[in-house]
Order: structure tokens, then C-alpha cells, then sequence
């Protein structure tokens, strides 16, 4: 490309604001004729675009050598560059010489413009002031295990603080666009978590979160089970917005696919950001939608009786200004709200505020800037606290950092730790030992109020609960198929934060049930030995053939569960059937479910299908998985010395129709083979392949052609 034309190009991209665009190009032009007047000033209100004030600092202060060859703007710039760089004398310097430029000139244009820089300059006292009371602490960075060249940020934290799930713009983006706006990757939303003092390498969370558009993390509820997300769809015809909020629920290791929020929530307008209190009940966001008071403002919604969100209110004035607020963040405590704002005593762009609810007045309180360096001149977004309120995961710009925004954590010693305390443990079944789901629902031990419903977690068995000072609570854990259990714990006397791991084994409920056992062809009742297995948890009875009367068996079976009944009769045909024991909330509790089986006599010409016998395909020998069914077989063949029986493998239509049945014959061979080394007499046992000749069903779907692969038994000959 000719000089001329990357003159050109350069100057069409920086007049349409597409710094990112005309940036590399400049700083090419810059190397071939180096310290060009024209390349140096655009260079430097590149960077400023794009947020890099060292660099911008760099081109404009060159440019001071000869001012009068710029636009007045160069002031302006250097202004905003040395505010980003918190040189903060410096920039109102700049920004009073650049105002002066328009005083005297009283037209509306020049007078809205020298408020504005009035404003900048206001900032810039108010960094002053926050500076010199500047916060002690040491901002950490995450690592290079979170962090990398490209932007991170959108930090939500798990209670226990041991996960965090975050928004990168990264190459490995689902559908791999690039934003024409600002020269950056889509959004998508990562996950790490720290074993041993360690994060984990994240890994990108699947479909169900992200997409081919943007998506960034926004708030993870308190018990960790529901994750936040922001999602921006501009190419879905149905979308009417320019941003929405999602949620997607944890379903044991697995998000589900994320929701969007109902139009109670969601508007016309641009949803970037909420949060959710402890109890679930309260959810806080910000919009900009029409009749705010300016900008992005918060509002809040109450949870109703029936699960849906309420209409939004207005948090008020004390906390939304003319300007725009953001981020919204309520600690657990319920009582502590942090948010972001361009209004207040910032310091410039989005500072962090804190903002605390008297109960007695019903009433936020008059907000706080945070305090530098957690408040800077930059836009200070996306943040969380943990759950003492002694920390602030937040994503920033600082030099020493891997590349653009990167997520940092700071210890913040003299803020007060929350009164409240964290309860994590896990739910076990008492008998096997393994994670169950089960209800947990909180409430006040004097009044009976409900404080929050929660679950344990499907896989893990793990919950979280936060609980605020003052109150006597109990912890109702419940389930189907084990009842109720209670904890108890009183925070009547809390004086300061403080973490329990509080495991909880709950014990199976049961339930009686009958089992009536009858000749198939007679309908008499029989007498037969029974064997039992739960397949959850492959515990086995065995109910003996005297412990029945008249054919009927009582057992005592856990609720909620399936069993396998195994019976094995002299002179009747072997049976498997599975049961599922009915729990209380299905049933009546003093209800005995009653389950029929009936047995077929052993006859010439019945035949049953072994369900349980497998093949890897083209395979003859079967899987070691079918060794159960097998030794089903050769039992019963054991007990009824004068049968005679044949084993029939069938293939489904796939495939040439020689091959099927030369593997029918090999499988069914196979079977036969399993059972005399099991000491089953060969002579009594026949092998017969029929390949696709007799399928039992003539549907050519992958569930309608595995019916038709299978092994089936027949009596030839019975005792």
C-alpha cells in the first residue's frame, strides 16, 4: 500500500472513531517517517480512545513542542491523559488551559463544552481528596492461570471463594467474531477453581452459556447454584433490545442453558448488569430504560408467591444521579449495597460506591466513593466482595498486568467484616455414603417466618447458606426418600464473621410394600425364594420362600427407588421386572403398594429375550457387563436338569446380509460356549444365528434397530 493511501485510509478511520482501526496503521506510518506532527497527535487520541494512557502520555507530550502546529483539543487530550494517569495537577492544568479556549465565547455549543471540562476538572479534586486518604492495601494480581494478554473482567466469586467464574475476550471464542466497534474478540465466559491455594487453568463454559454473540458473567447467587449472565444477541430477529439478562441453574456438574429474564426485567433498552440478595427474594439491576433519572440507573424487584419477579421500582435518588450507575452488588449481609457510578464524588469515569440500608428509616444511606486505588480515573466495573466484606475481586488497567483489563483481588484490613456466617456441607445418604439433592429451606426458630429455600447440589451434595446476625434459625432439610431433618443455629449473639462446614447424613425413608408371586397360566399363588437389588445403590434382600404366606411377600424398600426382582423357580421360566418404590409425596403415607408378578410354566416353544447380554460391534464374545444375564442362564439351567434350551442371536438390516448372519451364528455360539464353561452340559444347549430374518420390529430408527440386536432363549425341551 502507497504512503499516500495509508495517509488516507488512517484518516478515514480516526474521523469515523475507529481508533482500534487506525492505530496500527498510524504507528506504521509513524515508523516510516518518524515524529511526524500529524501521525504523533493521532496516535495519542488513538490511545486515549482505547484506554492506554501511558502510551497516549508518551505521543502527546511530544506534541508540546510545537502546540500551535495541533488543535486546541491537544490540551484536552493531555488532560485526559495525565487524569488516567493520575497526575492529577497536570491534568487540571491542561484541561483549565483547553477551557479557557472557550470561555470568552458564550454560544450554547462552547458553553455545554466548557461545563463539561468543568466537570472533568471537579473529578480531578475530588481524586485529590480520595488520594490523599488513599486506602492501605496491596492489590494482587490473579496470575497468568486467569489473566492473559487479552481483556478479563466480570470476576463472580463462590462463597467459600475456591471458584470464580469470569468474561474474556479471547481467539477461542464461540463462533470466533471480532467486534467492528472496538477491535475485540466477542465476549464469552470462563470457569477456574482453586485447590491447594491454586487456580486452575480455566476452562471455557460450554454452549449453554455461550454463544456466537457477546456473553459476560455478571453475579453468581450466594449458594452458587444460579450464575448471572449479560448476553447481547444483535443478530436474533426476535431480539428487541440491545442487551439482555440471562440465568442458567446448575444441574449436578452441568449449567443448564441459559435463561432470559421476563420482560418485568428485561426492556427495550440495555440490561448490562444485576445481583441477587442471600435469600433469593430480591433482585437489583440496572437499565436504561425511559423515565430514569439519567443514564443507566438501578432499580430492584421483589420475588412473588409464585416464582415470577414483580414490577421494577426505582432504588431512589440517594443512589441514582443524572449520570449513569452500574454493577450493582448487595453483600449477603443484605444490608450493604456496592454499585458503580459515573455521578457522585467519582474521581472520573465509574468509581465504586458503598451505600448502606437503615432499617429503622427504611432507607439507603448517603453513598461513599470506596476509596483509592479501588476507585480510580478509569471506569471501575465489575466487581464483587467476599462474603466476610475484607475483599474485592475487580478487574482493572494497571501497568505490570498481562495485557488490557485483568482481574486482581485486594485485602481490604480496616473495613469491617460482616456479621454474618457461612455454613457449607455436604448432604450424604446415610447407607451408601453418596451426594444426594435434597430441599433446605431456613426460617426464624421464634416466629416460623421463611428466610430462604435452597438445594444441595445433585452431584456434589454440596450447599451453602449465609445467615445474618440477630436471629435463631433452623435448617429444615427434606427430601421424598428421606424425609425431614433439623439443624439449629443461633446468631442471636454474632459479633463477628465466621465460616462451619456443617455435613448432614440423612437416612432413607422406607416403605412396606407387598409382592404377590402367581402362576401365570393358573393364577395360583406360588411360594419362591425372591432376591432384591436397589439399583441405586445395589444393596440386595432376599425374601425366602416360607417368609410368604398364600404367595404374598412384605418387604421393607426405600422410597423413591427402583428394584430389581430376580426370581429363579423350578419349572417355571427365570423373571426380571423392575419396581419403583412410590414415595410419600406421591402416595398416602399408610399406603402398601402391592406389585403383581406373574410366573410362566416351563413349556416347549417359550421363549424370552436376555435383555442384558451385550456386543462391541462386529464382535462376537460378549461384553464383560453381560456376565450378570449369563449367569442368570446358566443358574437356571442348573435347577432345571431336564431342560433343554436354544440361545438365538438375531443382527439388525444394516450391512450385508452373509456377514449378519455368520455373526448371529458366531454370538449365539459365543453364549453357548459361556454356559458349558460354566457347567452347563453342551448337549443341552443349541445355538442358532438368524442374522435380520425375524426382527421384532420393522422400524428403521436407531432405538426401533437395537430391539432387533439382541439373544433370546427358548425352551425345546422342558424337565
Amino acid at each position: 500500500m502507497q504512503l499516500i493511501e495509508m495517509e488516507r485510509e488512517a484518516e478515514a478511520n480516526f474521523r469515523a472513531n475507529n481508533f482500534h482501526v487506525a492505530l496500527p496503521i498510524l504507528l506504521q506510518l509513524d515508523s516510516i517517517r518518524p515524529n511526524t506532527e500529524n501521525y504523533t497527535y493521532s496516535i495519542g487520541v488513538c490511545y486515549i480512545a482505547i484506554d492506554d494512557n501511558m502510551n497516549a502520555l508518551k505521543y502527546l507530550e511530544k506534541c508540546l513542542s510545537s502546540a500551535t502546529k495541533h488543535p486546541a483539543a491537544l490540551n484536552y487530550y493531555l488532560g485526559r491523559a495525565y487524569h488516567l494517569s493520575h497526575r492529577l495537577d497536570e491534568a487540571i492544568k491542561y484541561y483549565t488551559l483547553y477551557q479557557n479556549e472557550f470561555k470568552n465565547n458564550k454560544s450554547k455549543t462552547n458553553q455545554q463544552l466548557v461545563e463539561e471540562v468543568e466537570r472533568d476538572i471537579q473529578m480531578c479534586r475530588n481524586g485529590k481528596e480520595l488520594m490523599a486518604k488513599s486506602l492501605e492495601i496491596e492489590i494482587v494480581n490473579l496470575g497468568a492461570e486467569i489473566n492473559s494478554q487479552y481483556p478479563e473482567y466480570g470476576p463472580v466469586i463462590s462463597a467459600d471463594e475456591t471458584e470464580i467464574i469470569f468474561t474474556s475476550n479471547r481467539p477461542n471464542t464461540t463462533g470466533g467474531r471480532i467486534d467492528d466497534i472496538d477491535g475485540l474478540y466477542y465476549e464469552d465466559v470462563y470457569i477456574s477453581n482453586k485447590k491447594n491455594g491454586k487456580w486452575s487453568e480455566p476452562l471455557q463454559m460450554s454452549t449453554n452459556l455461550n454463544t456466537a454473540n457477546h456473553d459476560a458473567s455478571i453475579a453468581l447467587s450466594p449458594d452458587g447454584q444460579t450464575l448471572f449472565l449479560y448476553r447481547f444477541d444483535q443478530d436474533s430477529p426476535s431480539s428487541n433490545s440491545s442487551g439482555d439478562l440471562f440465568t442458567s441453574k446448575l444441574e449436578g456438574k452441568v449449567w443448564a442453558r441459559a435463561e432470559r429474564l421476563s420482560d418485568k426485567i428485561n426492556s427495550k433498552g440495555w440490561e448490562p448488569s444485576a445481583t441477587i440478595t442471600e435469600d433469593g427474594k430480591t433482585l437489583y439491576f440496572a437499565s436504561d430504560k425511559p423515565g430514569g433519572k439519567g443514564g443507566t440507573d438501578i432499580y430492584y424487584s421483589r420475588k412473588l408467591s409464585d416464582g415470577n419477579w414483580d414490577k421494577p421500582v426505582s432504588i431512589g435518588d440517594v443512589i441514582n444521579t443524572e449520570y449513569d450507575e452500574d454493577c450493582p452488588f448487595i453483600h449477603p449481609d443484605g444490608k450493604t449495597l456496592y454499585f458503580s457510578s459515573k455521578g457522585h464524588n467519582t474521581m472520573g469515569g465509574f468509581d465504586i460506591f458503598i451505600s448502606k440500608y437503615d432499617v429503622d428509616k427504611k432507607a439507603w444511606g448517603k453513598p461513599e466513593n470506596f476509596g483509592y486505588p479501588i476507585s480510580t480515573a478509569h471506569d471501575d466495573l465489575h466487581f464483587v466482595i467476599s462474603t466476610n466484606a475484607k475483599r474485592i475481586y475487580f478487574s482493572t488497567i494497571k501497568e505490570g498486568g498481562y495485557g488490557n483489563k485483568d482481574i486482581y483481588y485486594a485485602n481490604i484490613s480496616k473495613k469491617e467484616a460482616a456479621k454474618v456466617l457461612l455454613i457449607t456441607g455436604i448432604v450424604t445418604d446415610s447407607v451408601t455414603g453418596k451426594p444426594i439433592e435434597v430441599k433446605l429451606r431456613v426460617t426464624d426458630k421464634e416466629t416460623g417466618e421463611e428466610i430462604g429455600t435452597y438445594q444441595s447440589n445433585s452431584s456434589s451434595g454440596k450447599y451453602t447458606v449465609i445467615l445474618n446476625e440477630g436471629k435463631n434459625y433452623d435448617l429444615i432439610f427434606s427430601s421424598p426418600k428421606f424425609g425431614t431433618h433439623y439443624e439449629n443455629v443461633n446468631l442471636t449473639e454474632v459479633k463477628e464473621y465466621e465460616e462451619i462446614q456443617r455435613n448432614v447424613s440423612l437416612v432413607p425413608q422406607s416403605r412396606e410394600v407387598v409382592i404377590n408371586v402367581t402362576d401365570a397360566e393358573t393364577k395360583k399363588s406360588l411360594k419362591t425364594k425372591i432376591k432384591l437389588m436397589n439399583l441405586d445403590s445395589r444393596d440386595e434382600i432376599t425374601l425366602d420362600e416360607e417368609a410368604g404366606r398364600d404367595g404374598r411377600y412384605g418387604a421393607k424398600l426405600k422410597e423413591g427407588n427402583i428394584y430389581n426382582i430376580e426370581i429363579n423357580k423350578i419349572g417355571y421360566v427365570f423373571t426380571d421386572n423392575q419396581i419403583f418404590i412410590p414415595t410419600s409425596e406421591q402416595i398416602k403415607a399408610d399406603s402398601i403398594p402391592t406389585f403383581d408378578i406373574q410366573l410362566r410354566p416351563l413349556k416347549e416353544g417359550t421363549s424370552l429375550i436376555l435383555k442384558n447380554i451385550y456386543f462391541a460391534t462386529d464382535e462376537s464374545k460378549p461384553l464383560a457387563t453381560s456376565k450378570e444375564e449369563l449367569d442368570k442362564v446358566a443358574a437356571f439351567m442348573k435347577q432345571n436338569t431336564g431342560a433343554v434350551i436354544e440361545i438365538s442371536a438375531h443382527t439388525d438390516d444394516v450391512g450385508n446380509d452373509d456377514y449378519n448372519l455368520k455373526l448371529s451364528e458366531k454370538r449365539a455360539q459365543e453364549v453357548v460356549n459361556y454356559l458349558v464353561t460354566n457347567g452347563v452340559p453342551a448337549a443341552r444347549l443349541k445355538a442358532k444365528g438368524h442374522g435380520k430374518n425375524i426382527p421384532v420390529s420393522k422400524g428403521t430408527s436407531d432405538e426401533e434397530r437395537q430391539q432387533n440386536r439382541r439373544v433370546e432363549l427358548k425352551i425345546l425341551k422342558a424337565n
